[in-house]
């Protein structure tokens, strides 16, 4: 498993989305928030996720874990 933290910065107020392809669990919280929760095993899938978020810097984590097989995770 693994975990990925850092902050994004925001140029203009307004909804988001955000993207995860993966082969198993993936979630992402934006400054705190659950905004993507894909937490099982599965072939490769592409999980969403919107926040409307103010002008400035947010704090980005995403989660993912390995099932079996291959590992594969990108995000957007």
């Amino acid at each position: 498993s693994l975990r990925f933290r850092g902050e994004i910065e925001i140029p203009t107020a307004d909804v988001y989305e955000f993207l995860t392809n993966a082969d198993d669990g993936t979630r992402v919280f934006v400054d705190g928030e659950k905004i993507v929760d894909d937490w099982t095993a599965h072939a490769p899938r592409t999980a969403r996720g919107e926040v409307r978020l103010g002008k400035g810097r947010h704090a980005v984590v995403v989660e993912y874990f390995q099932g079996t097989l291959g590992a594969r995770l990108e995000f957007g």
